[in-house]
């Protein structure tokens, strides 16, 4: 199980934003949560990505409680757990080629040299059907690479 959901409810200032929810992702599966505005979906993934903390439930990650890790474990969290805010073009530089952009996370969270990294990102490209002629060009993208759970506050 890569990741469960249990009993997650958050409130704000007594009021109910999301309430007692449940669900699992296992490896390879891909969830998307549609609503309207307003009902949960930015929390949700707030509340995953641990920027804020559940009222009460659980959010367990690769079998680990996310809220109960130890400091040395959450570099490991958040290699396997990254979030795509709402604006995720406003934080790509536009003077960067797409190879840059996506070497980044590899370098400050892999323990890869450079032909490794360009290897990964290579075949994160065949994985998901994408020309390898993206990598020279600039054209800005929401990308990300070495991730597990990817959070998307908006659609992509």
């Amino acid at each position: 199980m890569l990741m469960f959901i249990e009993n997650l409810t958050k409130e704000y200032n007594r009021q109910t934003v999301l309430k007692d929810l449940n669900f699992s992702i296992c490896e390879g599966e891909v969830l998307g949560l549609v609503g309207e505005s307003g009902c949960g979906k930015s929390t949700l993934a707030k509340l995953i990505g641990r920027f804020e903390k559940p009222s009460r439930g659980n959010i367990y990650f690769r079998n680990k409680n996310i809220y109960s890790l130890p400091k040395e474990d959450l570099k490991s969290f958040r290699r396997g757990c990254q979030m795509v805010f709402q604006d995720n073009l406003a934080s790509l530089n536009p003077g960067m080629k797409i190879m840059s952009k996506l070497k980044e996370p590899l370098v400050n969270n892999a323990d890869l040299n450079t032909r490794e990294q360009e290897e990964r990102i290579r075949k994160e490209l065949d994985r998901v059907h994408l020309k390898e002629d993206v990598l020279s060009s600039f054209r800005s993208a929401s990308v990300v690479v070495s991730g597990s759970v990817l959070i998307f506050a908006e659609p992509c």
